[in-house]
């Protein structure tokens, strides 16, 4: 755990002091940018097991002011400029991921029911049902190897909900946990039957036209 968390944090700082001293354009962002900072959201998860608690909140802190600042730029991106180019349209998916990861981290370093756990709760849930509107932007896309980021945040949003039912016992819970299993399993099974597919072709880690 330690050597990840270190390695992870010269990455974060890296990657921030990347982004101030370079120029970028707003076409350039896309929802991957979240992973290397709001990706700290994560640490705790099982950082309150390794170290005192009061790492897990400096890394929970972190990681959900970056996903304020990072979804306002996303948002900016995707209704007043061009749209995500197709390879990108699978990482909708990743604005999921923090509210999720979000919530199990603060379940385990709080460890309380609150307005700001129910917070984060329902706000992947909230992405949850946007991204169940937008299905027809994720039907027919060409497979691309960030077909994968349709994956993770679902199983995230599957074990919130799991812990979400363990805490409060209420049915709507547990409902929600089981559909989202089953379609993390669809979801998993597909992008590694296409992957695995493709890796044959010698279609991965090829130069792009």
């Amino acid at each position: 755990w330690w050597a990840g968390v270190l390695l992870h944090t010269v990455f974060m700082f890296k990657t921030i002091s990347f982004w101030i001293q370079h120029n970028f354009e707003i076409q350039h962002f896309n929802p991957a940018w979240f992973i290397p900072v709001v990706g700290n959201i994560l640490v705790p998860v099982s950082g309150v097991d390794f170290a005192p608690v009061i790492f897990s909140y400096f890394y929970f802190a972190v990681g959900f002011f970056f996903w304020i600042v990072l979804f306002t730029i996303f948002l900016y991106r995707a209704i007043f400029h061009v749209q995500l180019p197709e390879k990108f349209i699978p990482t909708f998916f990743i604005l999921l991921a923090p509210p999720a990861v979000g919530f199990i981290s603060y379940m385990r370093i709080a460890a309380s029911w609150d307005n700001f756990s129910v917070f984060l709760l329902f706000m992947a849930y909230f992405f949850i049902a946007l991204l169940a509107v937008m299905y027809k932007s994720f039907t027919k896309l060409k497979f691309f190897m960030s077909w994968w980021a349709f994956t993770f945040p679902l199983t995230a949003a599957t074990i919130a909900s799991t812990l979400a039912y363990q805490i409060t016992h209420y049915t709507f819970f547990k409902l929600i946990a089981w559909v989202l299993l089953v379609v993390s399993i669809i979801a998993i099974s597909i992008v590694a039957r296409y992957t695995f597919v493709h890796v044959r072709k010698g279609e991965i880690c090829v130069k792009e036209d």
